[in-house]
């Protein structure tokens, strides 16, 4: 475009090319942080909210909305290794609250909490006390 001549060379690879290529060593395999799990149509509203919020803390949030019952929710749960889950059912939906655990098989201590929707500090808190601190 004008200009004395000056040598160049040109490179191009796609990404999805270099990817593979790099194969394995890039993959950085992470388990599903919390599981939200839900029954109703408030229920799902509130969790979609939560799933928002909790993505803000940079973590993996997996979120059922299929309309699934509770055993097929905590099934999928424990195929995708879920640290931790939250419960959300009509109940809970009514008066703005969830439950949140650890999710652990084993059920050795794994107390649960209920926390407001609106309460972000205790959410922060049970986090960082569980999720972020290990």
């Amino acid at each position: 475009m004008g200009g004395p001549k000056t040598p160049a060379i040109g490179f191009a690879i796609g990404l999805e090319r270099l990817i593979l290529l790099a194969g394995k060593d890039l993959e950085v395999p992470r388990n599903t942080d919390i599981y939200i799990i839900n029954q109703g149509l408030i229920a799902e509203s509130l969790a979609l909210d939560l799933s928002r919020k909790l993505r803000n803390y940079d973590l993996i949030v997996e979120l059922d909305l299929s309309g699934a019952s509770f055993s097929k929710q905590f099934k999928k749960a424990n195929k995708l290794k879920s640290k931790s889950i939250i419960v959300i059912g009509d109940d809970e939906a009514v008066k703005g609250e969830f439950i949140i655990r650890l999710f652990d098989q084993s059920d050795n201590g794994n107390e649960e909490e209920v926390i407001s929707v609106e309460n972000d500090f205790e959410l922060g808190k049970w986090i960082n006390n569980n999720l972020l601190a290990k």
